[in-house]
């Protein structure tokens, strides 16, 4: 089946040779003079690649990429900028808008049919590696799933219905038991659903910055100073949860890093959780943070159940399909993703995230961040 391609260029004599040539080599191109009719044209019949002018009357190629990239349907839509403009900054500035490639003016048309080619043969990929991960995804919320929402919808239901029909024979303590219920599986139920937003929108992250001849534009918008506040305001935090602060060690130095605010409190609130989790009450819980000059290293270190070597080598694995280890052995809530979020937010910063672990003994999570240096 022919690869559908959508040429946006206004000058009438280029765009007609372009779409001459497109043809001849097999595929099937139609043109459009702006952004506003190449919208049209895509509503009507979604292409497998844009290829587009920047400077165009009406709507130019930069608000051309912003809408397809604000759209569901088209955010994944491989776009290829044609421009006489050749100054660093204006490709920089196209690939921040979102476009994948950058050509210019006047077209060779070689480099042009090979620069299409690549840029099909990787969306070909990526779909690819999407399916197998959603068969793989399927999979893994069949077996998992149903239990983890039935669980806090039964307790939800239950304590309401019991609410509902004993409401005037009820103690106020019972009534506060029964409230308490009902919030705690509420909040179950809204981490699952934040867990599933936060790890698609990484994926599609990740997604866009998987050329490696591209610059990390996520990383490079984002910065924390410090660093060191927020790691004691999430311990703490965490540690008054699981009623374990006295238990709490901390050996902190401060930083500015590459990462947003919100990623860094998901990352160390999910490592925090398991280790406090997953080891017993009376043993500690130790983080320190270190400036290298480079990068900014946290550990954190329980002296709990462990993991086996095998589970941390799946870890490595990317992209990650979330497991949870040992789950017919211990009882434990949640699907498994904790770790794998962690792992994504980390590679979207260039971080990385390394486990050690001895069986029965102790278990150190170390995150590595880049230093956003001026």
């Amino acid at each position: 089946m022919k690869k559908h391609i959508l040429l946006v260029e206004d000058n009438e004599r280029l765009r007609s040779n372009l779409l001459f040539v497109l043809n001849k080599e097999g595929f099937d191109a139609v043109g459009a003079i702006n952004g506003t009719e190449a919208l049209e044209l895509i509503a009507k019949a979604p292409p497998d690649l844009v290829v587009s002018d920047i400077m165009m009357p009406d709507m130019d190629g930069y608000d051309l990429v912003k809408h397809l990239r604000e759209t569901p349907e088209t955010l994944s839509l491989p776009v290829i900028f044609l421009t006489a403009k050749t100054a660093p900054e204006e490709q920089r500035s196209g690939m921040l808008f979102g476009a994948d490639d950058y050509l210019t003016k006047p077209v060779n048309i070689n480099d042009l049919l090979a620069t299409i080619h690549v840029r099909l043969e990787r969306a070909e990929k990526q779909k690819k590696k999407w399916i197998a991960n959603l068969n793989h995804l399927q999979t893994h919320l069949a077996s998992i799933l149903p239990h983890e929402l039935r669980t806090p919808v039964s307790g939800i239901m239950g304590a309401s219905s019991f609410l509902r029909n004993s409401l005037d024979s009820l103690a106020r303590e019972d009534i506060e038991e029964l409230h308490n219920c009902i919030e705690d599986s509420a909040t179950r139920l809204a981490r699952i659903a934040e867990n599933f937003l936060l790890y698609v929108q990484l994926q599609l992250l990740l997604e866009d910055q998987a050329n490696e001849e591209e610059p990390n534009i996520v990383r490079e918008q984002s910065r924390m100073s410090n660093v060191r506040e927020y790691i004691e305001d999430i311990a703490t935090s965490v540690a008054n949860k699981h009623n374990r602060m006295p238990l709490l060690r901390l050996t902190l130095e401060d930083a500015t890093i590459h990462c947003s605010a919100a990623h860094f409190h998901k990352a160390l609130t999910e490592v925090l959780e398991n280790a406090f989790q997953f080891s017993p009450k009376d043993t500690p819980i130790e983080i320190v943070s270190k400036n290298t000059g480079s990068t900014l290293l946290i550990s954190i270190t329980d002296y709990g159940r462990g993991i086996s070597q095998e589970q941390i080598e799946t870890l490595k694995e990317y992209p990650t399909v979330f497991k949870q280890f040992d789950r017919r052995k211990f009882e434990q809530q949640g699907v498994g993703m904790g770790l794998v979020l962690v792992y994504n937010i980390l590679k979207l910063y260039d971080g990385t995230m390394t486990i050690k672990s001895e069986l029965g003994h102790t278990t150190t999570v170390c995150l590595e961040f880049h230093l956003a240096i001026s």
